[in-house]
Protein backbone atom coordinates (compact mmCIF):
# COMPACT_ATOMS: atom_id res chain seq x y z
CA UNK A 1 0.00 0.00 0.00
CA UNK A 2 1.55 3.54 -0.88
CA UNK A 3 -0.52 5.39 1.11
CA UNK A 4 0.70 6.10 4.71
CA UNK A 5 -2.33 4.72 6.87
CA UNK A 6 -1.93 7.24 9.78
CA UNK A 7 -2.28 9.63 7.51
CA UNK A 8 -4.99 7.90 4.48
CA UNK A 9 -7.95 9.93 6.27
CA UNK A 10 -6.44 13.60 5.80
CA UNK A 11 -5.20 13.29 2.25
CA UNK A 12 -8.91 11.56 1.61
CA UNK A 13 -10.30 14.72 3.43
CA UNK A 14 -8.21 16.70 1.41
CA UNK A 15 -9.17 15.41 -1.92
CA UNK A 16 -12.57 15.16 -1.33
CA UNK A 17 -12.98 18.59 0.01
CA UNK A 18 -10.74 21.06 -1.27
CA UNK A 19 -10.15 22.18 2.15
CA UNK A 20 -7.02 24.39 2.55
CA UNK A 21 -4.17 22.49 4.96
CA UNK A 22 -4.48 25.11 7.55
CA UNK A 23 -8.78 24.69 7.38
CA UNK A 24 -8.01 21.17 8.19
CA UNK A 25 -5.69 21.49 10.48
CA UNK A 26 -8.18 23.53 12.60
CA UNK A 27 -11.28 21.57 12.19
CA UNK A 28 -12.79 20.34 15.50
CA UNK A 29 -15.47 17.42 16.08
CA UNK A 30 -18.52 19.91 16.38
CA UNK A 31 -17.67 21.80 12.85
CA UNK A 32 -18.77 18.38 11.21
CA UNK A 33 -22.29 17.88 10.58
CA UNK A 34 -22.36 13.82 10.10
CA UNK A 35 -26.38 13.73 9.59
CA UNK A 36 -26.42 16.36 6.74
CA UNK A 37 -23.18 15.61 5.69
CA UNK A 38 -21.56 19.18 6.06
CA UNK A 39 -18.02 20.92 7.47
CA UNK A 40 -19.29 24.08 9.02
CA UNK A 41 -15.82 25.87 8.70
CA UNK A 42 -16.15 29.07 11.56
CA UNK A 43 -14.66 32.34 10.41
CA UNK A 44 -11.40 31.81 12.72
CA UNK A 45 -10.42 28.77 10.79
CA UNK A 46 -10.85 30.03 7.37
CA UNK A 47 -8.08 32.17 5.26
CA UNK A 48 -10.62 34.62 4.58
CA UNK A 49 -12.26 35.09 8.10
CA UNK A 50 -15.20 34.34 6.30
CA UNK A 51 -17.55 31.19 7.71
CA UNK A 52 -18.21 28.65 5.09
CA UNK A 53 -20.73 25.33 5.04
CA UNK A 54 -18.01 22.61 2.75
CA UNK A 55 -20.38 19.66 1.57
CA UNK A 56 -18.88 16.00 2.34
CA UNK A 57 -19.30 12.98 0.34
CA UNK A 58 -19.98 10.06 2.40
CA UNK A 59 -16.76 8.59 1.67
CA UNK A 60 -14.63 11.86 3.24
CA UNK A 61 -18.01 11.21 5.86
CA UNK A 62 -15.94 8.26 7.17
CA UNK A 63 -12.35 9.42 6.98
CA UNK A 64 -13.62 12.67 8.77
CA UNK A 65 -14.15 10.24 11.80
CA UNK A 66 -10.53 8.99 11.59
CA UNK A 67 -8.38 11.99 11.72
CA UNK A 68 -6.01 11.95 13.64
CA UNK A 69 -5.85 13.81 16.83
CA UNK A 70 -2.81 16.16 16.81
CA UNK A 71 -1.07 16.68 13.44
CA UNK A 72 0.41 19.10 11.50
CA UNK A 73 0.95 20.66 7.96
CA UNK A 74 4.75 19.65 8.25
CA UNK A 75 3.80 15.74 9.31
CA UNK A 76 1.07 15.72 5.90
CA UNK A 77 3.75 17.18 3.63
CA UNK A 78 6.06 14.43 4.87
CA UNK A 79 3.50 11.66 4.31
CA UNK A 80 2.25 12.55 0.85
CA UNK A 81 6.34 12.86 0.07
CA UNK A 82 6.96 9.03 0.92
CA UNK A 83 3.91 8.60 -1.23
CA UNK A 84 5.57 10.14 -3.77
CA UNK A 85 8.76 8.39 -3.52
CA UNK A 86 6.80 5.00 -2.61
CA UNK A 87 4.88 5.23 -6.41
CA UNK A 88 7.84 6.62 -7.74
CA UNK A 89 6.22 9.65 -8.63
CA UNK A 90 8.94 12.40 -10.03
CA UNK A 91 7.02 15.47 -9.66
CA UNK A 92 5.06 16.67 -6.17
CA UNK A 93 2.33 15.55 -5.03
CA UNK A 94 1.44 18.48 -1.82
CA UNK A 95 -1.60 18.76 -0.09
CA UNK A 96 -2.24 21.89 -1.92
CA UNK A 97 -1.73 19.60 -4.85
CA UNK A 98 -5.28 18.01 -3.91
CA UNK A 99 -6.71 21.57 -3.31
CA UNK A 100 -5.64 22.75 -7.07
CA UNK A 101 -7.22 19.40 -8.49
CA UNK A 102 -10.27 19.15 -6.85
CA UNK A 103 -11.42 22.73 -7.99
CA UNK A 104 -10.09 21.51 -11.65
CA UNK A 105 -12.15 18.19 -11.39
CA UNK A 106 -15.12 20.64 -10.38
CA UNK A 107 -14.38 22.69 -13.46
CA UNK A 108 -13.90 19.42 -15.66
CA UNK A 109 -17.36 18.17 -14.76
CA UNK A 110 -18.76 21.26 -15.85
CA UNK A 111 -19.75 23.04 -11.96
CA UNK A 112 -19.87 27.10 -12.56
CA UNK A 113 -16.51 28.83 -11.66
CA UNK A 114 -18.99 30.88 -9.03
CA UNK A 115 -19.77 27.60 -7.12
CA UNK A 116 -16.36 26.44 -7.26
CA UNK A 117 -15.36 29.90 -5.78
CA UNK A 118 -17.60 29.83 -3.08
CA UNK A 119 -16.67 26.14 -2.56
CA UNK A 120 -13.32 26.79 -2.29
CA UNK A 121 -13.91 30.08 -0.23
CA UNK A 122 -12.23 32.60 -2.91
CA UNK A 123 -13.02 35.72 -2.62
CA UNK A 124 -11.86 36.99 -5.87
CA UNK A 125 -12.75 35.10 -9.18
CA UNK A 126 -9.62 34.97 -10.54
CA UNK A 127 -7.76 33.03 -7.70
CA UNK A 128 -10.60 30.48 -8.49
CA UNK A 129 -9.44 30.58 -12.30
CA UNK A 130 -6.12 29.77 -10.94
CA UNK A 131 -7.28 26.81 -9.89
CA UNK A 132 -9.45 25.13 -12.76
CA UNK A 133 -7.45 24.04 -15.89
CA UNK A 134 -10.21 22.84 -18.55
CA UNK A 135 -8.46 20.10 -20.52
CA UNK A 136 -9.16 19.54 -24.24
CA UNK A 137 -12.29 16.67 -23.60
CA UNK A 138 -14.16 19.36 -22.08
CA UNK A 139 -13.54 21.60 -24.66
CA UNK A 140 -14.51 19.77 -26.96
CA UNK A 141 -17.97 18.95 -25.38
CA UNK A 142 -18.74 22.69 -24.45
CA UNK A 143 -18.37 22.59 -28.84
CA UNK A 144 -20.14 19.96 -28.95
CA UNK A 145 -23.65 21.45 -26.67
CA UNK A 146 -23.38 24.73 -28.63
CA UNK A 147 -23.80 22.29 -31.98
CA UNK A 148 -26.82 20.17 -30.68
CA UNK A 149 -27.84 24.21 -29.35
CA UNK A 150 -27.97 25.28 -33.14
CA UNK A 151 -29.37 22.39 -34.91
CA UNK A 152 -32.44 22.35 -32.55
CA UNK A 153 -32.94 26.05 -33.30
CA UNK A 154 -32.27 25.14 -36.73
CA UNK A 155 -34.86 22.24 -36.83
CA UNK A 156 -37.01 24.57 -34.75
CA UNK A 157 -37.00 27.94 -37.79
CA UNK A 158 -37.64 24.82 -40.67
CA UNK A 159 -40.73 23.56 -39.07
CA UNK A 160 -41.97 27.41 -38.55
CA UNK A 161 -41.72 28.27 -42.34
CA UNK A 162 -42.40 24.97 -43.89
Amino acid sequence: QATEPKYYPTMMILFYTGLRPQELLRLQPHDVDFENLFINLPSTSTKTKRARPVPVEPEAAGHLRLLPIKFTHQAIARSFERVCLRIGHKGAITPYTMRHQFGTDLSNQGADIRLIMDMMGHTDIRMTARYTNPDERNKRAAISRRSDVHNELKKNAEGKEG
